[in-house]
């Protein structure tokens, strides 16, 4: 009896001092796997449209905010921004600097465009080339108030050939709104 009595003492022991080496915990660690820190290019549309006030006060400035809002989710991650009506240009290639793209997304503006029109496809076709410098897969994110019919071949062609995603935030309504 006296064996057994000794036995459960040292298991005893070797289960207390197991969680005494553990250690009280006082805040949750995140894991680096739950961060999203992989490439992301920002696609805004600078289309005249944009300045419709469906989405109050507008589509563009309710693009704007949204664009905010992802990149105080994503500080340190590497985030690019581009814009595209008729044509499409680089604002800022791929910076871990929120701070920089948040002096550039602010002064946004249809009238900044040098060419009218919705050519989503430019604008992807930029992000590609941006995306493709890259070590690690990335994203595509449009802000948008809508994708023309026309462009779904290009958009089923680059799902089919790339490893980025591509993803349209649309903002607007079905019912159209008057531009401002």
């Amino acid at each position: 009896v006296d064996t057994y009595a000794k036995v459960d003492g040292i298991v005893a022991t070797l289960i207390i001092a197991s969680i005494g080496l553990a250690g009280p915990t006082w805040e949750r660690e995140e894991t680096p796997f739950s961060e999203d820190t992989s490439p992301l290019v920002l696609a805004v549309q600078l289309s005249q449209t944009m300045d419709a006030v469906a989405v109050a006060p507008t589509r563009l400035e309710r693009a704007k905010q949204k664009v905010r809002d992802l990149l105080e989710r994503r500080k340190g991650a590497r985030t690019a921004l581009l814009v595209y009506a008729g044509t499409a240009h680089v604002v800022l290639p791929l910076t871990d600097d929120p701070s920089v793209l948040e002096t550039f997304v602010t002064e946004l503006a249809t009238n900044l465009m040098p060419v009218a029109g919705n050519e989503p496809v430019q604008a992807l076709q930029l992000a590609e080339t941006m995306l493709a410098k890259e070590e690690t897969p990335g994203s595509i994110l449009f802000f948008t108030d809508g994708i023309p019919a026309e462009a779904a071949d290009a958009f089923a062609a680059h799902r089919d050939r790339a490893s980025d995603t591509v993803m349209a935030l649309a903002f607007g309504t079905s019912e159209g709104a008057p531009i401002r």
